[in-house]
């Protein structure tokens, strides 16, 4: 049935969210200074800040565990 995606981990998960909310002092447009701005955050959160992001990325593993029972993560080279 074609190419399975990996699901996503803790990190790309809280990745995909950041990046989606909006940055509060940004003006119009997505000024390149943001991204090192964001990025300096990732690093910072403690870890009970990010065991919400390990518990989605579990939750969406065994979601992705039963709708492709057969998936096993072959990388290639």
């Amino acid at each position: 049935p074609g190419h399975v995606p990996r699901p996503p981990n803790a990190f790309i998960l809280f990745r995909s969210h950041f990046c989606e909310t909006p940055y509060p002092s940004a003006p119009a447009g997505y000024p390149a200074d943001v991204v090192p701005r964001r990025r300096q955050v990732v690093g910072v959160h403690v870890p009970e800040e990010k065991k919400p992001w390990h518990d989605e990325a579990r939750k969406v593993k065994d979601e992705h565990k039963l709708r492709y029972p057969e998936f096993q993560y072959r990388p290639t080279r």
